[in-house]
């Protein structure tokens, strides 16, 4: 060995590490992960409540509290699903709504499926969400048993859905 120079077996297993590291990066910046689900609720409570229902649930969860910060997590990383609040808040005098978020996240991820929600659905708003491809509507208050199954129909089943083969 020259002076100076790394044994072999140091080299491999840095170039092994590094290379577990990239894998790894690009499997969550490629959603292989699919229960990736990314929350655009400005409520803080209603965001850490569903946060914490889907992360008990299996999913991996990242939050937003507005459009401007979706949108920046939308483009850093592959979510294989969004929930996203229809009423969010004005920012710095800019209107984005969940329609708008909703947009945009299929853009950046054409195959996403949405689940957006509102306390002022109705019928029409309903009709409009189910129009989109892998995309639904539920009315708050939240029922978490139909969000769970709204979640599962539109193929985005948390590890505990996945990993039960109970009918």
């Amino acid at each position: 060995m020259q002076p100076g120079s790394k044994p072999k077996e140091t080299t491999e297993r840095e170039k092994q590490v590094r290379e577990n590291l990239q894998a790894a990066e690009q499997a969550r910046r490629s959603g292989a992960a699919r229960g990736a689900l990314l929350i655009v609720e400005d409520d803080l409570h209603s965001r850490e409540g569903l946060r914490d229902l889907l992360a008990r649930s299996g999913f991996s969860v990242e939050i937003a509290a507005d459009g401007i910060q979706a949108i920046r997590k939308v483009k850093d990383a592959h979510f294989g699903g969004a929930i996203i609040d229809l009423d969010l808040p004005r920012f710095h005098g800019l209107t984005i709504d969940g329609w708008d978020v909703a947009r945009i996240c299929r853009a950046f991820v054409p195959d996403i499926a949405l689940v957006l929600v509102s306390a002022e659905g109705g019928a029409h708003v309903g009709a409009r969400a189910r129009g989109i491809p892998r995309c639904d509507f539920i009315e708050k208050p939240i029922d978490p048993e139909r969000l769970k199954a709204t979640l599962g129909r539109l193929a985005l089943g948390g590890e505990e859905e996945r990993g039960d083969s109970r009918a």
